[in-house]
């Protein structure tokens, strides 16, 4: 596209009008200066337009959030004609940095120029850094050409997975009943102690002579309970985005619940996935292929559920047993959350929550549960205390 100062234009008809009209040297001097700088500025608004490159460099094409990437935008002036303007967008650059409008630069005859920045990717997805625009402008700014380049640079940046341990994340009850997937057969003498029968357990598992004895059901708490798994429900409600236009929080939710599955697989768990989105997800992670897939459905997976995440909950609940652990991964504990969770508790659902914001409702909800034996963990508190443990190490 291109762009003409009209202004310039203007005057230089009036200028033949008026050398036409009065005559002499001096008018048409005047004229002929003007038409003779209009028809430099359109020969040499066409060569540099045809003449300056843009290319674009990174070192990798994969990242996770919070990596820094270094990127090198190249322009060059394959013409013997200089150019004094030439202004350089990026529209992933200005994304991720919003004091950046674009670059302007001046290049001399065969001259190429290296720009360096680096984008700190704090949200996944997959971003086209080759989407570039060019203004070039001749030497006298009569005209501005308008480029879009399309290098189609493609950059993928998946949610990071923090090295979770059981000393952080203090509670292993959520664990304590979820199969391992390498084994099927349950161990007979590997009985820890015995509990009061729950719906969904095994009748096979019933100590007749304990039951008889206290008038009661009771089960044998095997170590291994085989069928069972490990139930994530995550919130991807477009609410995540209120108290955060930018998703930092929603980017963390996500962060961490690849962490947790990759705990669960890392550890030979089966996890089941329940997602509060649009269209609704489940998905079954049993080994380090699953979870890779899992990572590529949050490239592009952004809260966009608009259902109650309770409600969300509650409709799945009848696919749960009530030996399976359940980990709540959500931004805010509301008062109905908190309550739903309390009935969950007492059916017998082990049960950990995992959340994001620190309102004074959240705070209230989180130690409320915490007495009743519901642990909740602030996820921005575990990182911060995986990323200091992590600095020290290094150090």
């Amino acid at each position: 596209m291109i762009r003409v100062n009209i202004r310039f234009v203007v005057l230089t008809i009036l200028a033949y009008i008026f050398a036409y009209i009065q005559g002499g040297n001096l008018p048409y001097t005047i004229f002929y200066a003007l038409f003779i700088t209009l028809i430099f500025s359109i020969f040499t608004i066409f060569i540099l337009s045809i003449s300056i490159g843009i290319d674009i460099r990174m070192e990798e094409r994969v990242y996770i959030c919070g990596d820094i990437a270094p990127i090198s935008i190249l322009a060059n002036n394959r013409s013997i004609i200089p150019s004094p303007y030439v202004v350089i967008k990026n529209n992933i650059i200005s994304l991720f940095n919003p004091k950046f409008i674009g670059e302007l630069i001046s290049l001399k005859f065969d001259e190429t120029k290296n720009l360096k920045y680096n984008i700190n990717f704090k949200n996944r997805g997959i971003y086209d850094i080759g989407s570039m625009s060019v203004s070039i402008r001749d030497l006298f700014c009569i005209f501005t050409v308008n480029k879009s380049i399309k290098k189609n640079t493609f950059v993928k940046v998946y949610p990071k997975i923090y090295e979770l341990e059981k000393s952080i994340l203090k509670s292993a009850d959520i664990f304590k009943n979820a199969t391992s997937t390498k084994s099927s057969i349950e161990d007979m003498y590997s009985v820890k102690d015995m509990r009061k029968y729950r719906d969904g357990d095994n009748l096979k598992r019933i100590n007749w002579k304990v039951s008889a004895k206290l008038n009661e059901l009771f089960v044998r708490n095997f170590e291994t309970v085989s069928g069972q798994e490990l139930n994530i429900f995550l919130d991807m409600n477009k609410s995540n985005y209120n108290m955060d236009r930018e998703g930092i929080l929603e980017e963390k939710m996500v962060d961490f619940c690849s962490s947790l599955v990759n705990f669960a697989v890392s550890r030979d768990i089966k996890s089941k996935l329940f997602i509060n989105c649009n269209g609704f997800i489940e998905y079954d992670v049993e080994n380090k292929e699953d979870l890779q897939n899992l990572q590529e459905l949050f490239l592009t997976q952004k809260s966009d559920g608009d259902f109650s995440f309770l409600r969300f909950i509650n409709s799945h609940r009848n696919k749960l047993s009530s030996l399976s652990g359940v980990a709540i991964i959500t931004g805010k504990i509301s008062d109905a959350l908190t309550n739903s969770l309390m009935n969950m508790q007492d059916v017998g659902y082990k049960i950990i929550v995992f959340y994001t914001n620190k309102t004074s409702e959240d705070i209230k909800n989180s130690e409320f549960l915490n007495k009743i034996g519901v642990e909740c963990i602030n996820i921005c508190e575990l990182i911060r205390c995986i990323e200091e443990r992590e600095n020290a190490a290094e150090a």
